[in-house]
């Protein structure tokens, strides 16, 4: 296992985009999730790691040896890592076994520690016995569980992991997540790991780094990123909060930039109080709503657990997560209370 650390590491794209100046360190042992929308960068960071890309500036170190920078070059294939991408790329022609020890034939491992080793990775993964099955017989999720077998058989220094869950279907995508954090339980590999989804990330990760236009906006464990949130960006990427530009009118006032009428937030997480203008985020489960007012539903959809319910209020779309039994219909006038709301002052954030 190793230490992964990126320095001002950068790449710039000659059609725009890629990654800016990141500074990441990533512990032995720990799970760190890349989390962002598309375009964020995050599969770009993740490719400079394992060397499919290379920086234009800033450096790649892995353990002890930089493996990227100024006059430092070490290939993919020297880099000691493993890599699971959305597609398993599990070869159809050779059974589970074959598939899971092409790496060691690779390095010339001897027959009998590749068949020991072998036999250790498909149990880790939850497939033992499974090293004589053809891929067709399996389900997604198996080829899915096949294809990290491959990457851990090697014993790499680092796991990659480029959204390898995003092309299963929800049931089997929560259950392969289960697995996947028990087996950094298990295993103690160090684990980086790309996604776009929020749940995933705040379930798995022991710290979350938060991508924007390929610049970090935050990396913090998952309680601290959710309820503790630098910018209006990672509020509004990380919990849905709603952002509204305000201007303070009193301790636990605020009235929309735009026009409209003052409001109170109960609980108020303000980290500079010197401006009076900035930006008020607030997360749907800290929106109440109550019968009668100048709010309008647009939208009440169950969710099994809870009602989402898209308001319309002072010019401004909100969302309130309420108790599953709500009855609210389209059209119906309702008003928000603001239990707690998060506001960054303009040219600040929580630091």
């Amino acid at each position: 296992m190793a230490r992964v650390e990126l320095n001002g590491t950068s790449l710039i794209y000659g059609s725009g985009g890629g990654v800016s100046d990141v500074s990441l360190a990533v512990e032995d042992g720990e799970f760190v999730a890349l989390l962002g929308p598309s375009g964020s960068g995050k599969s770009t960071l993740l490719r400079l790691i394992g060397g499919f890309l290379r920086p234009d500036a800033g450096t790649v170190v892995i353990g002890e040896e930089t493996v990227a920078g100024k006059g430092r070059w070490v290939p993919p294939e020297r880099r000691n890592l493993g890599m699971v991408f959305q597609q398993h790329a599990v070869w159809p022609h050779r059974t589970v076994a074959e598939n899971v020890t092409y790496p060691l034939k690779l390095a010339k491992v001897g027959r009998s520690e590749r068949e020991e080793r072998v036999r250790e990775s498909l149990t880790l993964v939850g497939l033992d016995g499974f090293g004589k099955r053809r891929p067709e017989t399996l389900s997604g999720g198996q080829r899915q569980r096949v294809a990290l077998a491959r990457a851990l058989v090697g014993r790499p220094a680092a796991l990659l992991l480029d959204e390898p869950f995003a092309s299963l279907d929800a049931a089997l995508r929560d259950r392969l997540r289960a697995e996947l954090g028990a087996l950094a339980g298990r295993t103690g590999v160090t684990i980086i790991h790309v996604t776009h989804d929020r749940t995933e990330a705040l379930a798995l990760a022991d710290r979350v780094a938060v991508l924007k236009e390929g610049r970090l906006e935050q990396v913090a464990p998952p309680r601290e990123i959710y309820a503790s949130p630098k910018t209006p960006f990672v509020a509004s990427f990380v919990s849905d909060a709603t952002l509204i530009p305000v201007e303070t009118v009193g301790e636990k006032r605020f009235a929309p930039s735009g026009g409209g009428a003052a409001f109170e937030v109960g609980e108020v997480l303000a980290p500079d109080g010197s401006s009076r203008e900035g930006t008020l985020a607030l997360r749907p489960q800290d929106v109440e709503i109550i019968p009668g007012g100048s709010a309008v539903v647009r939208a009440a959809l169950f969710m099994g657990d809870s009602c989402e319910v898209y308001l319309e209020w002072e010019g401004q779309s909100l969302r309130s997560r309420t108790p599953a039994d709500t009855r609210l219909e389209s059209g119906a006038r309702v008003r928000p209370v603001f239990a707690r709301g998060i506001f960054f002052a303009d040219g600040q954030t929580t630091e």
